[in-house]
């Protein structure tokens, strides 16, 4: 059951640069920690400036008691006013919004939980992760990371995860760590060695790569449940600048989503 948006007033407690151009946002609430649903987003006010009225929506990247994390890349003007902001300032959020992953207690079911990120669309599994192992008492041993990026630099909180227990499969484009390929390359590889067949799958990245994973878990006879991100701009579903094509008709990414079943999204 998803909780109604809450716009709040909060202070931002962090603002850290985590790996060149990517950033953590820390913000201190917790009226929305105890709302929020693995999958979820936020629409996050950059800044004053007349010149930029729309809001960003960004993951629920971590929640830590009632410290919200957002993990962030800079990329235009929003984000570039949103990294100069620092610790003791206020920010407006809208949130929690959007439908998350399918999750319950039941996935505690022996399957391994296979999740596939590239670049910044690790965003929302963190805090995925957390909630299978705290909340569905998921085997961390059960829960397999495959997590691609174009350098090393930019896979973010490597040794975080390894400190979950969970398996880990890093992948770079230039091999600087872990495969040296794509992450729908490394998919397929694990999945024909034959210790990926039968999971739950999750994914978020790159239209390219989601895309890819999907082909590649049909072929298995498996589904995958994939975040998709689309440039948006209310976050409610009113301005329709989200929306896509889902299993045959135009739904909006923002409040029908961001999360769906793979197969049905027409790439």
């Amino acid at each position: 059951m998803r909780s109604m948006p809450h716009l709040i007033e909060s202070k931002i407690s962090g603002n850290d640069e985590v790996a060149p151009g990517h950033f953590v946002l820390k913000v201190e609430s917790s009226e929305l920690a105890s709302l929020v649903q693995p999958g979820q987003f936020a629409q996050i006010k950059c800044g004053d400036e007349k010149d930029i009225i729309l809001r960003r929506p960004l993951s629920f990247y971590k929640i830590e008691g009632k410290t919200l994390f957002f993990l962030y890349k800079v990329i235009g003007k929003g984000t570039g006013i949103l990294k100069m902001r620092s610790p003791g300032e206020d920010i407006s959020i809208l949130g929690p919004l959007g439908r998350g992953f399918w999750f319950s207690d039941s996935m505690a079911n022996g399957k391994k939980k296979i999740i596939i990120a590239g670049g910044v669309g690790i965003a929302p599994f963190p805090f995925l992760i957390s909630e299978m192992i705290s909340k569905a008492k998921i085997n961390p041993g059960d829960i397999v990371l495959i997590y691609g990026a174009k350098k090393k630099e930019f896979l973010i909180g490597l040794d975080e995860f390894r400190k979950t227990g969970i398996s880990l499969y890093p992948s770079t484009d230039d091999g600087s760590e872990g495969f040296k390929g794509t992450t729908a390359e490394l998919l397929s590889k694990l999945c024909k060695e034959g210790g990926l067949k039968g999971g739950d799958y999750f994914g978020c990245g790159p239209g390219i790569m989601m895309k890819g994973i999907v082909e590649i878990t049909k072929k298995w006879g498996e589904r995958v449940q994939v975040s998709l991100e689309e440039r948006m701009g209310c976050g409610v579903g009113a301005c329709l600048s989200c929306v896509k094509k889902i299993n045959g008709k135009y739904l909006r990414i923002c409040t029908d989503g961001p999360v769906f079943w793979g197969d049905e999204v027409e790439w």
